[in-house]
């Protein structure tokens, strides 16, 4: 994969019973970089589900030595947010169900993040 401004995205999940309405709501980088993005009326993010946001429709580009990404009610409210670190090419930050984030996931748009799979064990045979 080559990484550009077209395959950057954020994408949100709701782990909640019930969907949200995220009509009016923003998504943002770091305060006074992009111009926040305002989600369409009419988004719901139902329970258990991934919604992906690209860059292409966000015009939010992440800077490469570190960022914050934040979800914004419509009040400004920061209801959640992450400081990103350094962004390692086709990397991917992941939050895990149980809230901690993940910097050796494979990227996965649009589907469920899971750990790298171990490396299978293979005994050393000596001569």
């Amino acid at each position: 994969m080559t990484a550009d401004d077209q395959d950057e995205w954020i994408e949100l999940f709701n782990r909640g019973q019930d969907a949200i309405d995220l009509s009016g709501w923003f998504l943002d980088d770091a305060e006074g970089d992009s111009l926040p993005y305002q989600i369409p009326t009419g988004t719901v993010l139902q329970s258990h589900t991934l919604m992906v946001f690209y860059g292409r429709e966000t015009r939010i580009i992440l800077d490469e030595g570190g960022d914050r990404v934040r979800l914004l009610e419509p009040d400004g409210t920061v209801a959640d947010a992450v400081l990103l670190g350094e962004v390692v090419l086709d990397a991917s930050y992941s939050r895990d169900m149980g809230g901690e984030w993940h910097t050796d996931w494979t990227p996965s748009p649009g589907s469920f993040n899971l750990p790298p799979r171990p490396k299978p064990y293979r005994p050393a045979y000596g001569k």
